[in-house]
């Protein structure tokens, strides 16, 4: 599950953006910091303070070792099965 949401959010991050009044841009996450791949240049996203907090989580997220998250997730699964409703798909790994 945890490798699930690092490949999402890795995507999410890499993925292209559209700026309003300009063409789509494909952005990566180098540093903590959304970098626009065909320039290099870092990103001013405009609440740099708030996105600057959520990158740093999601580094560490990502740098985290621990093993936490494969021991977590098989109790997280089975809450979510045990309780989920029966027009919902089965969680699959």
């Amino acid at each position: 599950m945890f490798q699930l949401i690092k490949s999402t959010f890795k995507a999410l991050a890499a993925s292209k953006q559209k700026e309003p009044d300009g063409p789509q841009r494909r952005l990566t996450l180098v540093g903590g910091k959304l970098v626009d791949v065909q320039t290099g240049k870092p990103v001013m996203p405009v609440r740099r303070k708030e996105n600057e907090k959520i990158l740093r989580l999601l580094e560490e997220w990502w740098t985290d070792e621990s093993g936490y998250d494969e021991k977590a997730w098989p109790v997280v699964k089975k809450a979510l099965e045990e309780n989920r409703a029966p027009y919902r798909k089965r969680l699959s790994d």
